[in-house]
């Protein structure tokens, strides 16, 4: 399956390692997202929006 398409506002795609949510890179190359996508079992490519909201959403939950 190929990397998510970017939204408008959107130019980068972030990888992330499944299992710890790490960012391990980040890419302007469509294809190389596209090559890890499909590839690369253990990771997962969101676009950075994508990315962001997921991270603010899991700062929000910690928050007291």
């Amino acid at each position: 399956m190929p990397a998510p398409k970017l939204e408008p506002h959107c130019g980068s795609w972030v990888i992330v390692q499944r299992t710890t949510r790490d960012v391990v890179h980040e890419t302007f190359n469509q294809a190389l997202a596209d090559r890890i996508a499909d590839n690369e079992p253990q990771f997962e490519v969101l676009t950075t929006a994508q990315w962001l909201a997921e991270f603010n959403h899991r700062n929000q939950a910690r928050s007291p």
